[in-house]
């Protein structure tokens, strides 16, 4: 049993705390936690953070409106608790979870992350990212 944890606890590091494929080293990144509005050229990477715990019904996921000009190269999970998700401890999954998004091309679009409990909208931060070549 405590080889299973180990080797769990192996792959949660692996897969869900620094999983960035994109993202590489020095290169920046602009935060939109809080933001309404940016400007930015094609090709820049955004990224949004939240919190969630998939074993009470806490989520974070996002809606476009407007022109298909973001896309999503990437996800990272960083767990509170590896440890205890590691040692089988259920309900250990509450964890940061962020979005990477790359601009792809000029126009405009309003990014939402929505912030669910229970498959229910809690709350819903818009941005408005317009794209410059």
């Amino acid at each position: 049993m405590i080889a299973l944890s180990a080797l769990l606890f192996l792959f949660l590091m692996a897969w869900g705390v620094n999983r960035s494929r994109t993202i590489k080293h020095g290169e920046a990144v602009l935060e939109l936690n809080g933001k309404t509005s940016v400007t930015v050229k094609a090709g820049t990477l955004m990224s949004y953070s939240g919190i969630v715990h998939g074993s009470v019904g806490k989520w974070l996921v996002y809606k476009t409106e407007g022109d298909e000009i973001l896309s999503v190269t990437d996800e990272k999970k960083e767990y509170f608790y590896p440890e205890k998700i590691a040692a089988g401890m259920k309900g250990a999954d509450k964890a940061k979870l962020t979005y990477i998004f790359k601009a792809l091309e000029p126009g405009k679009v309003i990014l939402h992350m929505i912030k669910e409990y229970r498959f229910e909208e809690e709350s819903r931060e818009s941005i408005e990212i317009i794209v410059e070549p």
